[in-house]
C-alpha cells in the first residue's frame, strides 16, 4: 500500500505547518502490509504520533506495546527515525521486516519483565534483521587452522 494513501486513510493532512519535516521522516517509511482483520482500527493510529522517536527508543513506551497498532506505530517510528539510511524495497520487505521488529519488541519485553534481572534491553538498529543478517556481524571467524602454534600454554606464561 502506498504511503500517501494510508496517510490520507489515517487523517493526516497536507496543510499541516511541519509537513516538511514529517515528509522528510514519512519518506524513510515503507508500509506492510496490513492484515483485513486489523484495517478497521488503522482509524485510530495518528501519524503524527507514530512519528515521534520515543515510541521504540523509550524503555517504558515499548513495555506498553501489545496491540496490533502499537507495534505498526512503533515501527512507523522505527524506520522514520532510523540513523542508517536503510530503506526497504517494497512493502513484501516491509511486511518480513515488520514481523521481525515484532518478534524482536516481544523478546525485549519478555527479557524486561523478568524480576531480578541485571540488563535492561531495547530496541536497536538490528531489531529488523533477519537471523542470517546478524549472524554476518558475528565478527571475523578466523580459520582455527591457519592459527595454530606448537606452543602450550605453559610457553606461553614462560614467555617462550
Amino acid at each position: 500500500m502506498d504511503v500517501s494513501y494510508l496517510l490520507l486513510f489515517l487523517g493526516f493532512h497536507a496543510c499541516c505547518t511541519h509537513c516538511i519535516t514529517l515528509q522528510k521522516k514519512i519518506d524513510k517509511v515503507v508500509l506492510p502490509y496490513i492484515p483485513l482483520v486489523y484495517a478497521h482500527s488503522l482509524s485510530t493510529v495518528k501519524v503524527d504520533d507514530c512519528l515521534d522517536e520515543k515510541l521504540y527508543d523509550d524503555i517504558n513506551e515499548v513495555l506498553r506495546i501489545n496491540v496490533y497498532e502499537e507495534y505498526l506505530c512503533a515501527f512507523i517510528s522505527y524506520q522514520a527515525n532510523r540513523h542508517s539510511n536503510r530503506r526497504y524495497a517494497d512493502a513484501e520487505e516491509a511486511t518480513e521486516r515488520y514481523f521481525l521488529f515484532k518478534e524482536c519488541i516481544d523478546d525485549i519485553n519478555e527479557q524486561n519483565s523478568k524480576p531480578n534481572r541485571s540488563w535492561t534491553a531495547g530496541v536497536n538498529d538490528f531489531c529488523d534483521y533477519r537471523p542470517e543478517e546478524k549472524q554476518r556481524l558475528n565478527g571475523f571467524k578466523p580459520n582455527l587452522v591457519t592459527f595454530e602454534s606448537s606452543k602450550t600454554l605453559a610457553d606461553v606464561k614462560a614467555g617462550k
